[in-house]
Formats: C-alpha cells, sequence, structure tokens
C-alpha cells in the first residue's frame, strides 16, 4: 500500500497550509484523509469571503442573468453563505482564535444582524486578537452600538444590538472601523491593544475619543483618516496624548480640525491635512515624517504658517523627511537662523512649486542637511492666484549666498520638471555643491515642448560632471504623490 504522507505531516504544518486557502477550499480538505477530516475545525485564523464563497458555488453563471435573477442568486447565496460560517463555528473544537475575519461584501443582501453578532460574540469568547467584520456600507443612519468596536471593519450591519460588555475584550490587539457611528459605553478598556485604525467614523465628539486613547496604555500605532467629528463646539480640538505610541497617521480630507498631539515615543508621523500643534518632546522624538498640505487661500496660509514654521524648525533628529508645498513656503515666515542643523537627515523628499521663493527656501533647507545621502523633488504645477502670494520676493536672507557642500548626496531625483528658471537656478545650486552626487535622474512634465526639453538638458548637461551619471526622459506628470509621502505606515 503506498505510503500516505499527506496524512503524516504534523497538525501544525497541516493548519498552516490551510491558511493559505479560502475558507471554502480549506473545508473540501476533508476529503483527503482521516486526519484531515477535522483539520479545519481547529484552525486559529479564519478568514470568510461572501464573495469568494459565491464564486465557489456560481463561478460565472451570474454573468448570463439579468437583474432579477441576479437579484435572486445573491439572496439565496446570502442565505448559504451564512449557513456555511455557522457551520464551520458550530463544529470549532473550541480553542483560541488569533484572526477572525469576515467579508460580507454583498451590498444588496449582506449578512442579518444576528449572524454577524454571533460571530463576532464567537470570536470574542475565544480570545480572538485580531477582529474583522468587513463590507459595505453607503448610510450612517444610526449611531453603532458600543459591541461594534470590537471589529476590524465593519461596514455593513444593521440594527446591530451587540453588548457593551464586548468594549473591554481584554484579548484584543488589533482594532479598526470603517464607516460607522462611534458612541462609546461608559465602560471601555482595552488592556492589550496595540493598533487601533479609526476611517471614515463618526464621532459624536472628541471626549468619545479621548476616553478611547485613555483606556488604551499600550497604544502603538493609530490611524485617524477621514473622520467627522459632529461636537457641538466645532472650535474643540482634539488631543491625541498617548504616551506609548509610536506611529501616527492622520487624514483628513473634509474637515478642519485643530488637532493638539503629545507623544514622547513617536517615531513615524504621517500627516496630510492642517498642521497640527506637536510638542517639542513628540517632534523631537521623530525618525520618520511626512507632512502634506496646500492651502489655496491666503488667509488661510497666515493662519496656519506659525503651526507649520514650528513643526518643520522641531524634527532636528528625522532620518527620513517628505514635505510639501506648504511646510516650504513656512520656512519663509522666520529668519533661517531659527532653523536648526538636520545632521541625522539622510532622505529628502520634497514637494514643490517651480517659483522664486520656494526654491530659495529649499537652498536653505539643504545648507542645513550636512549628511543628506538622497533628495526627491516633485515639482508641482502651478495653481494660477494660489502663487500670488509665494511669488513676492519679500525674502532674501544673507545665508542662501553663503558656500556650503553637499558632501554626501549621492542620488537626485527630479520629477515634473517644468523648465523655468527657478528650477535651473535650484539645479545649478546642486551641481556646484554637491560634490558626491553620482546619479540623477530628471524626468520632465509632458506639458514641455520638445524644443524646451532640449534646451533645458543642454543647459543642464555643461553643469554635469563626468563622474555623475545624469538620466533625463519625457515622463507622465500626472499626479504621482511620492511613495514616501503616503507612507500610512502600514501596521
Amino acid at each position: 500500500m503506498e505510503m500516505d504522507r499527506i496524512s503524516d505531516l504534523p497538525e501544525p504544518i497541516r493548519s498552516h497550509i490551510l491558511d493559505f486557502l479560502p475558507m471554502e477550499d480549506a473545508f473540501r480538505t476533508s476529503i483527503l484523509s482521516r486526519q484531515w477530516r477535522y483539520v479545519c475545525f481547529s484552525l486559529s485564523n479564519l478568514t470568510f469571503d461572501q464573495h469568494s464563497f459565491m464564486q465557489k458555488n456560481y463561478g460565472d453563471l451570474a454573468d448570463n442573468l439579468n437583474f432579477d435573477q441576479f437579484s435572486f442568486m445573491q439572496k439565496k447565496n446570502s442565505g448559504e453563505y451564512a449557513d456555511f460560517v455557522n457551520r464551520i463555528l458550530s463544529h470549532h473544537d473550541g480553542s483560541a482564535i488569533i484572526n477572525f475575519e469576515v467579508n460580507n461584501n454583498d451590498y444588496m443582501y449582506p449578512v442579518s444582524a444576528p449572524d454577524v453578532n454571533a460571530w463576532i460574540s464567537y470570536a470574542v469568547d475565544h480570545n480572538v486578537q485580531k477582529l474583522r467584520i468587513h463590507g459595505f456600507s453607503t448610510i450612517y443612519d444610526a449611531e453603532l452600538s458600543g459591541g461594534l468596536f470590537t471589529c476590524i471593519s465593519l461596514t455593513s450591519i444593521y440594527d446591530a444590538e451587540l453588548s457593551g460588555g464586548l468594549f473591554t475584550c481584554i484579548s484584543l490587539t488589533s482594532l479598526t472601523l470603517e464607516k460607522v457611528g462611534l458612541d462609546l459605553p461608559r465602560t471601555v478598556g482595552f488592556p492589550l491593544l496595540k493598533t487601533l485604525k479609526l476611517d471614515d467614523v463618526y464621532i459624536p465628539c472628541e471626549n468619545s475619543i479621548n476616553k478611547l486613547f485613555s483606556n488604551c496604555p499600550v497604544l502603538e500605532n493609530l490611524a485617524i483618516r477621514r473622520c467627522s467629528f459632529l461636537s457641538c463646539n466645532c472650535r474643540e480640538p482634539l488631543n491625541i496624548f498617548v504616551p506609548s505610541l509610536k506611529r501616527l497617521s492622520l487624514l483628513f480630507m473634509h474637515y478642519h480640525k485643530k488637532t493638539n498631539i503629545s507623544a514622547p515615543n513617536l517615531k513615524q508621523f504621517a500627516c496630510l491635512g492642517l498642521p497640527p500643534d506637536i510638542s517639542l518632546e513628540t517632534l523631537l522624538s521623530l525618525r520618520t515624517a511626512s507632512f502634506i498640505w496646500s492651502v489655496t487661500r491666503s488667509d488661510q496660509r497666515a493662519s496656519y504658517i506659525h503651526s507649520a514654521h514650528k513643526i518643520v524648525a522641531g524634527l532636528r533628529n528625522v532620518t527620513e523627511l517628505c514635505l510639501y508645498d506648504f511646510y516650504i513656503e513656512a520656512l519663509t515666515s522666520r529668519d533661517p537662523v531659527c532653523l536648526p542643523t538636520y545632521s541625522t537627515l539622510k532622505h529628502l523628499h520634497l514637494h514643490m512649486l517651480p517659483i522664486e521663493n520656494q526654491v530659495q527656501a529649499v537652498i536653505i533647507l539643504l545648507k542645513r542637511t550636512p549628511n543628506l545621502q538622497t533628495l526627491g523633488i516633485y515639482v508641482m504645477m502651478r495653481k494660477t492666484m494660489q502663487d500670488t502670494l509665494v511669488e513676492k520676493e519679500y525674502w532674501q536672507p544673507q545665508e542662501l549666498y553663503s558656500v556650503h557642500t553637499l558632501n554626501h548626496l549621492k542620488l537626485l531625483k527630479i520629477e515634473s520638471l517644468q523648465g523655468t528658471e527657478s528650477e535651473f537656478r535650484l539645479l545649478r545650486h546642486l551641481f556646484e555643491n554637491g560634490n558626491a552626487i553620482e546619479r540623477m535622474n530628471i524626468c520632465y512634465s509632458k506639458e514641455m515642448t520638445e524644443a524646451g526639453r532640449t534646451g533645458f538638458s543642454e543647459k543642464l548637461m555643461k553643469l554635469a560632471r563626468v563622474s555623475t551619471e545624469v538620466e533625463i526622459s519625457a515622463g507622465d506628470d500626472s499626479y504621482k504623490p511620492h511613495p514616501h509621502a503616503f507612507k500610512w505606515l502600514t501596521f
């Protein structure tokens, strides 16, 4: 008789193999041998996907159905999918669950609230560490109850009545809320929670979210993105005072919310939105930072310029930094003597406007980066009247004309070059002071004419040293943010 090698595999290996399979396929392995019959009932990582379940059952059949037939099939599939999940959980051996994920991605027929509630309760009862319930939701017609706070991406659940006790799930280490209303119960406590993500969440008041932060004593990773704050006092600031925090991501697309940050152990920070008020201790702790903001109205520039300058001046220990045009412009609001020397900065990424004031600010910044190794510049398209204020040549610091060298700068990359005299002056400065530059990559804006590219390239080649490899190309300047600008800290 031929030896059954599959059956001889240790149980941990068999379970690990099934972790890579959709649950429908994992369930089918029960026919392989006696030893495999109950493997899927002892898995510590459980992932259920409604769309995958539908594809396994119906394949391409849906492509040939009319709307009524397709709707009937979806409704039928939703019930079968819920039955499948319930069957797996009812036969589970009761061992601890590390990761529990349910993708309810049928927007027409989402799984019923009682089923989802039962699944969440089951996961919490089995000491789940990472919980994700995901689906579609396009309306915010209700404030969802406390139990939802034990989910990672709960977006498609209606009239949920979950126990507020789930807010004290002591085993949970990772949590994300997406497209829900957040109304915390009186008792909140996540003693092991290290990762918290809030994406497109309706928050009734700042005190609610601050209470959450204060009850996560070991929180290390925090992301707040596209959230709406419904406080009666719209001027009430959001306070992020988390001593244990190491990585922070803020993305505010719709609402101008003032934010105060105090996190003395913060190492990585990405911010798209209004310049927050950050404590000096927090700024000094940062090692990697991205600050992204472009203000189009002059009165807004005047309001936020102080905070932006304070941020740039306080980043004395960063090794990698990304700044957008507003933060570059903020450098011109004070005497350059206020800026420190960024002796630890090795990688700098800038999104700048092709105008004289920003070029001057960049040169001043480069004079303060003696150990810079790589420099990436994306030249942004000019925005009509937005540039009126920043083009005024009211800023002529003497330091602009002092001699300095970039002895460690080896790689220079410039994207969407538009061929202005200001850009040429910046490049000339880099060539004259970048003694160690080994490679320069320049990509022109597609708006430049062929003659303009040729003429600008000829001027550049006269500046280049023989030892420098210069690569010039005509590229697509459709907006492609530098990957470092949107390091949303993949935690």
